[in-house]
């Protein structure tokens, strides 16, 4: 079985808590997960379990996850990411010009079978005026928002009656999205997207965009940032932050964002694992007793968050 490292958002960020020194370090120190890895081929309360948790175990199966592309312009990331993973795909664009482009695009590589029939979908809208749902399911005893009332961005909101539901597992935001426009839609129209890809800018690319900053204490966390080498040698990327390194000729860094909103309930999760339906394999695997290194549980404290840069 693949963990993908650089989807998993305990391993990265090197200066927090919670951090892993490697994937290895990760399955011997809470050997559950390594278990769960062997048992998820055969047993599909466990496979659940894993898709449920990318932050352990890296995104998995993206041909049933839907990824929407915000400031999407000419969807080539978006057709390449289909093409790579079998992805469903959203792109949302205010400019007619770019979203009959676009149509046009897709109409063709449709014809020519490079992309599924109705696998990308082309969305004329402003990003503000979209909710941003995600599809995937939680096991039954996590709940989205602790406990918490609804958010005035939940659709059940009347403030939010007006607005256009687009489904969303990953959310991106381009470079070119302003930082106001980006804070309202990870705080609001994208507050229960589970995971969010920025694509933002350092240094000398600044010239270009503007550089958006994620708060402190809301929704998400800042947990690792994919660079051009050129920010590395330049200081300009927080070290402990890099992941990956993109082409030297690219202008954006590629940073992750996981929801924390519902980490409490998660961590409550794993505490009983071994005592939820379907679980009877895992617990045979590894005896009666669910064993979790701290640096998970401070992983999923919501009271003591990472350091956002």
């Amino acid at each position: 079985a693949v963990v993908s490292t650089q989807s998993t958002g305990i391993l990265q960020n090197r200066a927090a808590a919670y951090h892993h020194s490697s994937l290895a370090d990760l399955l011997n120190s809470s050997p559950i997960l390594r278990e769960a890895l062997m048992l998820a081929p055969t047993c599909p309360e466990v496979k659940h379990f894993i898709s449920a948790f990318p932050e352990l175990f890296g995104y998995r199966d993206l041909a049933e996850k839907t990824v929407t592309f915000v400031g999407a312009g000419f969807p080539l990331t978006g057709i390449v990411l289909h093409i790579l993973t079998g992805a469903n795909i959203n792109l949302v664009d205010y400019s007619v010009t770019a979203v009959e482009s676009a149509k046009k695009f897709l109409s063709l590589t449709e014809r020519l079978g490079i992309t599924g029939q109705g696998a990308i979908k082309v969305i004329l809208a402003d990003a503000l005026d979209v909710v941003y749902l995600p599809t995937s399911k939680l096991p039954g005893s996590i709940k989205r928002h602790d406990g918490r009332t609804c958010p005035d961005t939940c659709p059940m909101n009347p403030k939010m009656g007006s607005k256009m539901i687009v489904p969303t597992d990953i959310l991106d935001i381009a470079s070119a999205i302003c930082p106001e426009t980006t804070g309202r839609l990870v705080e609001e129209n994208g507050c229960l997207v589970p995971a969010i890809r920025k694509r933002n800018v350092r240094g000398v690319s600044e010239v270009i965009y503007e550089r958006f900053n994620l708060k402190e204490g809301g929704h998400f966390r800042v947990v690792g940032e994919v660079t051009p080498p050129q920010n590395v040698l330049s200081g300009a990327t927080p070290v402990h932050l890099i992941t990956d390194l993109t082409a030297p000729h690219n202008v954006n860094s590629c940073q992750l964002f996981l929801n924390t909103d519902n980490f409490g309930s998660k961590w409550k999760y794993l505490e009983s694992i071994l005592d939820q339906p379907g679980m009877c394999q895992l617990r045979k695997a590894v005896g009666d007793i669910a064993k979790w290194d701290k640096r998970v549980k401070e992983f999923y404290s919501i009271d003591k968050p990472a350091k956002s840069w």
